[in-house]
């Protein structure tokens, strides 16, 4: 602790015993107004820090809000399945199902695959 510190200490102290001497000597009257005036200064300064963060408050506001607006208004893309053709087997599959002819081959469908793969592989 450096000397400027303690002459402050010092000096913090004195101004509190003074007043505290000071505020001995005044009459209920005199308290009962300082009081009062104490309250509507706190009640005043509190007011006006949240009338400063207001206007701040309202924006971010009104920035959520219409950024919410213009994500659930956008317009989307209309999405069309498609089929991709890397796989002729799938598109043969998907024409087989729709047309709806004897479906009891599809319950042997790996065992054909397997005899059709048989069959390259001896030709």
């Amino acid at each position: 602790m450096n000397e400027h510190d303690h002459n402050d200490d010092d000096f913090a102290r004195a101004a509190r015993d003074r007043l505290t001497q000071d505020a001995a000597q005044l009459d209920d009257t005199a308290r009962r107004a300082l009081r009062l005036a104490r309250h509507r200064a706190l009640d005043a300064g509190s007011a006006r820090r949240f009338a400063g963060w207001m206007p701040i408050a309202a924006s971010a506001a009104a920035i959520a809000l219409v950024s919410v607006l213009a994500i659930r208004m956008a317009p989307r893309p209309a999405v069309v399945p498609q089929l991709v053709e890397s796989n002729g087997d799938v598109i043969a599959d998907i024409e087989l199902l729709a047309e709806g002819e004897d479906l009891a081959l599809l319950e042997e469908l790996e065992f054909y695959a397997w005899l059709s793969e048989a069959d390259e592989d001896l030709s």
